[in-house]
């Protein structure tokens, strides 16, 4: 060979856009080295620049030497927008894939389509800073090892993919070998899954970590589409610092979200079509767990089941539990079957609010009891059936009605907190409980402290109101006793004031109010 390296050169930085072939490129220079010609101007490594060898079947085999001739000389790969057949999977741990529409099909082994190298000779090294995207994954739903992704990483991207058909899970991280070796010894955080489809699946739709692996933390999943009947949509070992948002699951799984170990998570515009067993189950849940924007349908769920399963950790004591709830629509029009609001495996500390329940009167959606010591449900709390009384109580769907409100008050001495009366105002008689607990800044000190019933109706003239007040607990610690007054504004409405003067004024904390409403 003559060896023009100014030839050779020119060859090395052909543009794939030329329209230029190999063929034609090879005709006009000749090349010291196959290799130097695979690497395209702005596009990285091209598959198809390496030839299928004499005997292989499938596309796997130029793929892979693709993608290890891109992680040996630290250059990206560029797919084309056509479908590849495979017969084994695909390995890769540092090269930054550009699917470009391309399609991986494997359909015929019971393997993964795509997996980190690590993870089969657990001596590659864990992906940094990976990229993953416009690719579409296709397998065989009758071969349950048949995932698509199979992968483990940090601080890595994994965006605008589809999966299709996966007989496995379509997307499994994990942080150790399948033989049980930990394959991480620091945490695997900040992975993003964007933009993802998945259109049927056998297993565990997206798979983030087994349970308390505490190293799959701190991610984000975003615009998420989940088609599928295996047991969840979404299952997610260790949840701390995970934001989740924009997620729509189809099709019916027994639990939809699982969210293990939440703690500093974010939970938001959730949209479960169907279930089973459980919607959103969050199991081991920790503190300041944010649930927002979620509608739930329960129409086809199990008798028994539960919208959203709550379970504390171990780890924490129940007064350190968090859960914020607002803006949670759960529907329910399955015939004769009971479905609870929260199925509360131990109890934690929630505060809801603008809580909704709906259906067509065929389906029970069992409420909590609201003066549970560890539930809020503001005033907003909203429900939609049919009232009925039995003696001189109202009833939702054979259900005690009850509504739960509270207030925080700073450190001062005077305090005066006004409460919406429940919008049943017109059925004339109501009960309330309050409590009132005041504490030295965070230590826990008792400054001041009443329980007390309040019981609220109208005499013989309907706009006359009378208010009687009876001590559970004795008041303690007030210069000026709780007084509680009742302001007829309408009809309809009503407000309740809580006026009182704490001796120490350094004493913050909460006023709790819950009603029982009654007919006239």
């Amino acid at each position: 060979m003559s060896g023009d390296k100014s030839k050779n050169l020119k060859l090395h930085l052909f543009n794939q856009n030329s329209g230029v072939t190999m063929n034609e490129l090879n005709e006009n220079f000749e090349v010291l080295d196959q290799r130097e010609a695979v690497i395209n101007l702005g596009l990285g490594v091209i598959p198809e620049n390496f030839p299928k060898l004499p005997g292989e079947v499938g596309d796997e085999g130029f793929l892979q030497r693709a993608i290890d001739y891109a992680e040996a000389n630290e250059q990206n790969v560029t797919l084309s927008p056509r479908k590849y057949i495979l017969h084994d999977t695909l390995y890769y741990n540092w090269a930054r894939i550009n699917g470009n529409g391309a399609t991986l099909s494997l359909t015929t082994a019971d393997k993964p389509i795509l997996m980190h190298r690590v993870l089969r000779d657990k001596t590659s090294g864990i992906t940094a800073r990976g990229l993953l995207e416009n690719l579409i994954f296709e397998g065989n739903v009758e071969n349950p090892n048949n995932h698509g992704l199979y992968c483990i990483s940090y601080w890595s991207i994994y965006q605008n993919l589809e999966f299709i058909n996966i007989g496995g899970r379509a997307i499994y991280m994990s942080h150790k070998h399948e033989d049980g070796t930990i394959l991480a010894t620091g945490t695997l955080i900040e992975n993003k899954f964007l933009n993802i489809i998945v259109r049927s699946s056998g297993d565990t739709a997206i798979f983030l970590g087994e349970a308390d692996n505490n190293k799959i933390t701190d991610g984000v999943l975003n615009n998420i589409i989940v088609a599928t009947d295996a047991w969840a949509a979404i299952d997610i070992g260790s949840a701390a610092g995970w934001h989740i948002n924009g997620v729509h699951t189809y099709g019916i799984q027994t639990w939809s979200l699982n969210i293990e170990n939440g703690f500093n998570t974010t939970i938001d515009n959730i949209y479960i079509e169907q279930f089973r067993e459980v919607g959103i189950n969050l199991g081991r849940l920790q503190r300041n767990v944010i649930l927002s924007n979620v509608n739930i349908d329960g129409t086809y769920s199990n008798d028994g089941s539960s919208f959203i399963r709550i379970d504390k950790s171990s780890w924490v004591d129940v007064g350190d539990t968090s859960l914020s709830i607002t803006n949670l629509n759960m529907f329910h029009e399955g015939q004769n079957k009971n479905a609870y609001a929260f199925g509360m495996i131990n109890p934690v500390n929630i505060s809801a609010t603008n809580v909704q329940t709906s259906g067509l009167n065929k389906g029970n959606i069992i409420l909590p009891e609201l003066d549970d010591d560890n539930i809020q449900i503001s005033s907003s709390f909203s429900m939609k059936g049919d009232l009925s009384e039995e003696g001189d109580l109202l009833l939702y769907n054979d259900r005690q009605l009850k509504i739960c409100d509270y207030q925080n008050f700073g450190h001062q001495e005077k305090h005066s907190l006004t409460f919406k009366l429940p919008p049943t105002w017109d059925y004339g008689k109501i009960i309330a409980r309050i409590v009132i607990d005041s504490s030295w800044y965070d230590n826990g000190y008792k400054v001041a402290s009443w329980e007390g019933t309040v019981y609220i109706s109208r005499k013989s003239a309907r706009d006359t109101i009378a208010v009687y007040v009876r001590n559970i607990y004795a008041p303690e610690g007030f210069k000026v006793n709780p007084v509680v007054t009742v302001t007829k504004i309408d009809q309809s409405n009503a407000t309740m004031n809580v006026a009182f003067t704490q001796r120490d004024k350094a004493g913050t904390g909460v006023v709790a109010v819950d009603y029982i409403v009654c007919k006239v």
